[in-house]
């Protein structure tokens, strides 16, 4: 359910933006939904995958995978500064785009050659599972904590405030 979100996140940005914030500031925030929402998805399924690898005890593969991630976020928004690019909410969240695709690449990379390790044969195991409809029930309820983190989460909140109100008074309020 998590992914299917993500996955729609850049829809449900624009008729919840659409819907609720009708305002002479919405043509901004109207042309850089789709990147907000990809943004969002991005993220979204990146965390996903990321709890799996630690869950498989990758913890180390995922240290790395984040410091590159980070360095190479920050490298491209200098490298763009240096040769004269202004920042802008589209040179800020693009590059982030790109460093989080590239870390989910790497860590489906991992988990794919985990999953070629792994045995073919059947084993038995004998302990009690729970059922379809507990499991169910529990992804319902981690979905809807995901999704509500997801979307008051600094990670949107800020750029969605900056679109609004502009980068000075966001960055006076994230001082603060």
């Amino acid at each position: 359910p998590q992914i299917l979100f993500f996955l729609l996140a850049p829809s449900i940005i624009f008729i919840f933006l659409k819907n609720i914030w009708i305002s002479e500031n919405f043509s901004i925030l109207e042309q850089h939904f789709f990147l907000m929402g990809i943004f969002i998805g991005c993220e979204g399924i990146k965390k996903l995958l990321r709890h799996i690898l630690q869950l498989m005890f990758f913890n180390k593969s995922t240290a790395l995978l984040e410091i590159a991630s980070i360095s190479l976020y920050c490298s491209i928004l200098w490298i763009r500064y240096l040769l004269g690019y202004q920042f802008t909410l589209v040179s800020l969240i693009t590059p982030f785009i790109i460093s989080s695709l590239l870390s989910i690449f790497g860590i489906v990379y991992i988990m794919n050659n985990f999953y070629k390790q792994l045995s073919s044969e059947n084993i038995d195991y004998k302990a009690s599972l729970p059922t379809w409809k507990k499991i169910g029930y529990t992804r319902i309820l981690i979905s809807i904590n995901q999704i509500t983190r997801s979307l008051f989460s600094t990670n949107i909140l800020i750029p969605l405030s900056s679109a609004l109100l502009g980068f000075l008074e966001v960055a006076r309020i994230s001082f603060i």
